[in-house]
């Protein structure tokens, strides 16, 4: 498996951000990150909500590349 793309606009960044901000749980327990956000973090979003967002983004950016 590959390394977390934290900047750009791959098509592998955009899929996974989205795919994991959707995911089911919570983002902190106990006050600290779950491994959920610890991903979307190494990913370069900082919650679920942001990681949705900028996936799309992404998927938008690429479709009017090409």
């Amino acid at each position: 498996m590959g390394r977390p793309e934290r900047t750009g606009d791959g098509p592998r960044r955009a899929a996974f951000l989205q795919r994991m901000g959707k995911m089911r749980g919570p983002e902190r327990r106990n006050g600290k990150p779950t491994p959920l956000l610890k991903s979307l973090m190494d990913w370069g979003a900082n919650s679920k909500r942001e990681a949705v967002a900028r996936g799309k983004r992404i998927s938008e950016r690429n479709q009017r590349k090409g």
